[in-house]
């Protein structure tokens, strides 16, 4: 079901995300990390938690645990963000995420770092549905 604020959300977060990379050193990297965290969650979840663009075939069958998984995970998005300031919209382009069973999560997880995407996606054999597209 269509999140009628999604858009509202998402441009809000991405608002608060260019402040937050304006912030000076009086704010601890730390802090600065876990509110660029929690705005990067309001991004993914805007559309729903588990009623994601992208899911596994898995969790699209199965009604059980499901988590909500970021696809490039996000302290790689943090990283890139304090790096790169001034490409906060392309680099929020890869803030997606998708609906996969809590065995999948566990399998992702053990995924190596340097593996970024959908290619983590495809390592750990994970089937993964557009449902915009409908496949």
């Amino acid at each position: 079901m269509p999140q009628p604020d999604a858009e509202k959300i998402v441009q809000s977060a991405k608002s608060a995300i260019a402040k937050i990379l304006k912030m000076g050193e009086d704010v601890l990297l730390e802090h600065r990390r876990a509110l660029l965290s929690r705005m990067i969650w309001k991004i993914t979840e805007a559309h729903g938690k588990y009623t994601t663009r992208y899911c596994s075939g898995a969790a699209r069958n199965d009604g059980g645990k499901l988590r909500h998984e970021h696809v490039t995970p996000r302290k790689v998005l943090i990283d890139r963000l304090l790096n790169n300031p001034s490409g906060v919209e392309r680099i929020l382009q890869d803030a997606i995420a998708c609906t996969v069973t809590a065995e999948e999560h566990s399998r992702l997880s053990g995924v190596r770092e340097e593996l970024c995407g959908w290619d983590r996606y495809s390592r750990a054999k994970i089937e993964v549905i557009d449902r915009a597209k409908g496949k």
